[in-house]
């Protein structure tokens, strides 16, 4: 994980939207991308990341 990455990941377990001893709990998911990838390539994880949630946001209307 690039620094930054780390860095919004610590944040985010220090002031308990990631709980590590609950993990289900948390509802959050993270997706990165690398840096030194081309643009195209980096465009992607925005990509995926709005695949995730339309994931998410499915699956938990489901009866």
């Amino acid at each position: 994980m690039e620094n930054g990455g780390n860095d919004l990941y610590m944040e985010m377990k220090e002031s308990g939207v990631i709980n590590e001893q609950n993990i289900a709990e948390s509802k959050v998911a993270l997706v990165y991308g690398q840096i030194n990838e081309p643009p195209g390539a980096r465009m992607r994880v925005g990509l995926t990341a709005l695949t995730m949630a339309e994931y998410f946001r499915d699956v938990n209307e489901l009866p």
